[in-house]
């Protein structure tokens, strides 16, 4: 599926960097991440990855950090700020919410792997992640994890989070940023693209 999605990504001109948002593997193993690896270096626009808890376990982490580098990281695209930011607790033993306070600016996007919902972190957890998102004008917040076959939205503390739907059966989401009107717009797409409210 990932292959097929990298060759249909390679075809879309208006596409011009990917996002991974975790899960590259399933049991974090070696041979996992050269496949995946495999898959994205065919990509003909440039990828960033957040690391997924699964990616985190047997020898993950180490493998992770081998290949892709540090779990936290930022990078700058058209004015925005983007925040790849490592919010696994479980598998890292924290969510560093200090390092994405540190790091965010207005109309920053941060790209997770776990959505701020009632999940893996608690209450307290996520009213503090609350807090921080309400001291910047936070454009997005993306992120993967859920597992399931459909994208959904919602709204946490003012700020729009959007979750996309596991790769399998070739699902992939195209998100277009409008740079006068700072709003984005989604396209969920398997064979063809379809927008999302």
């Amino acid at each position: 599926d990932l292959n097929a999605i990298v060759k249909r990504i390679n075809a879309i001109e208006k596409v011009e960097f990917v996002l991974v948002l975790g899960d590259l593997t399933d049991y974090g193993l070696q041979h996992e991440y050269i496949w995946a690896v495999e898959a994205l270096e065919k990509l003909n626009k440039p990828y960033f990855t957040a690391p997924g808890n699964h990616d985190a376990i047997s020898n993950g982490k180490s493998l992770y950090r081998d290949i892709f580098g540090p779990d936290n990281y930022t990078f700058y695209f058209r004015g925005y700020k983007f925040l790849l930011w490592n919010n696994n607790k479980y598998e890292y033993g924290t969510s560093n919410f200090q390092w994405l306070e540190d790091n965010l600016a207005d109309n920053s996007i941060v790209a997770s792997h776990i959505p701020p919902v009632l999940d893996i972190h608690n209450s307290q957890e996520l009213a503090r992640w609350g807090a921080i998102y309400q001291k910047f004008k936070i454009l997005a917040s993306w992120h993967g994890h859920r597992g399931t076959t459909a994208n959904f939205t919602g709204e946490k503390s003012g700020v729009p989070y959007y979750v996309v739907a596991r790769a399998r059966g070739k699902r992939y989401t195209i998100a277009t940023i409008n740079t006068i009107t700072h709003t984005i717009s989604y396209e969920g797409c398997t064979d063809i693209c379809d927008s999302i409210k």
